[in-house]
């Protein structure tokens, strides 16, 4: 019976040692009692055993702001590290997934340039037709024999023109930003009100009707006013654009997420378009850049949220859900550490 139990032990120190993930194993005291041969060679060292845990962590990893699930060290290697309890200490393994983070980046970065052309294509389709227009009228302008009438004329087509343009822009700067906002805690309440108050001159210009639904004060979230003004903006005019009269926003909240919905009596969206409404580029108008959606979904995950369609017969709901902030710590940080592939 000995002899079998030595068997096991042996069979399972060679395990340990050979096992491509690195086992560290910790007394009560912290003091490492066990490093298979992966360890030493991850964290670059020649003895490992009889040392205190913390200072080896001192020593070898040196943590950067984009590290994820993972820790780097100061060699640069990026670690992915895990903890369990033992009946007498702890036991820590680590892989190494400093190729994997590589391949990730590179991936990105070939994505980010994949949607940086993309940009420039669309870029050049819509902007091409305004900024053409915008010019004929523009040099019809100094013509100093035009009628005051058609130069009056002239001049509002030219203003109409230069908006459109500036509205992409926009559009384009909102995306590019989305995960780079700073963010406070704030009031959903405000933001809705503030909205409400903005889009009032749209609405009137289009004969629409717009009629909210808020709820009690305070719905606290984290969150930044310029985006999220921003993105509630842009599924009320889109709603008008699309050719709707009448436009509903609702705020309320549950026990864990403030809940805004904008509901529209627009044209029903087809199930293929909802599908890929929020997509960057993707869009059915003439004269749209595809980013306005996408900017809202943006907004919308680098403030931990979600956001939803639904359209049938009864109306177009845009559903925009965001966690609450229960208040107990004010972050210094922005969205874009908490998001980095949404810019």
């Amino acid at each position: 019976m000995t002899d079998v139990k030595d068997t096991q032990l042996d069979l399972y120190k060679e395990i340990v040692e050979k096992e491509p993930a690195a086992i560290i194993v910790l007394d009560s005291n912290g003091i490492i009692s066990v490093a298979n041969q992966s360890a030493l060679s991850m964290l670059n060292q020649d003895t490992l055993v009889g040392r205190k845990w913390y200072e080896v962590i001192q020593e070898v990893f040196r943590p950067q702001k984009d590290d994820g699930q993972e820790v780097s060290t100061k060699d640069g290697k990026r670690l992915q590290v895990s903890t369990k309890p033992l009946s007498s200490g702890q036991l820590v393994e680590m892989t190494d997934q400093t190729a994997t983070r590589e391949l990730t980046d590179k991936l990105n970065h070939m994505e980010r340039l994949s949607s940086l052309g993309k940009m420039a294509a669309s870029l050049a389709h819509q902007i091409r037709t305004p900024l053409s227009a915008a010019i004929l009228y523009a040099a019809n302008l100094g013509n100093s024999k035009l009628p005051a009438q058609s130069r009056a004329l002239f001049q509002k087509k030219l203003m109409s023109r230069l908006e459109a343009l500036e509205a992409q822009v926009s559009d384009i700067l909102m995306y590019a930003r989305s995960g780079e906002q700073s963010v406070k805690c704030l009031d959903a309440v405000d933001i809705v009100e503030g909205v409400t108050s903005s889009v009032a001159s749209v609405i009137e210009k289009s004969g629409a009707t717009l009629t909210s639904n808020i709820g009690p004060r305070p719905m606290k979230i984290l969150g930044n006013v310029t985006a999220l003004n921003g993105a509630i903006t842009n599924l009320v005019t889109n709603a008008i654009e699309a050719g709707a009269k009448n436009v509903n926003i609702t705020l309320e909240a549950d026990v864990a997420n403030v809940i805004i919905s904008v509901c529209n009596d627009g044209p029903v969206i087809p199930n293929n378009v909802c599908e890929k409404i929020f997509e960057p580029f993707y869009t059915t108008k003439s004269n749209g850049t595809g980013l306005g959606l996408a900017v809202v979904a943006a907004v919308a995950k680098v403030h931990q949220g979600s956001i939803k369609v639904k359209s049938d017969e009864s109306g177009t709901v845009f559903t925009m859900i965001i966690p609450k902030y229960d208040g107990i710590n004010e972050p210094t940080v922005s969205l874009a550490d908490e998001n980095r592939s949404v810019a």
